[in-house]
């Protein structure tokens, strides 16, 4: 049993370094120098995950 499950362990870390390989050398956007763009989806990003973590704590 520990066998099956130390063989699903190491296929989960391969997967995860596989994708944030193909996720640095292929990004999902390309901005092309368009830095106001890259700004404003960041920003965009960083508000979503506040919202995110105060409706956990939202009684």
């Amino acid at each position: 049993m520990e066998t099956i499950l130390g063989l699903f362990i190491i296929t989960f870390i391969i997967l995860i370094f596989v994708n944030a390989y193909k996720n640095i050398f292929n990004p999902k956007h390309d901005y092309s120098g368009n830095l106001d763009k890259q700004k404003e989806d960041y920003e965009n990003t960083f508000l979503y995950l506040i919202d995110i973590i105060k409706s956990l704590f939202k009684k």
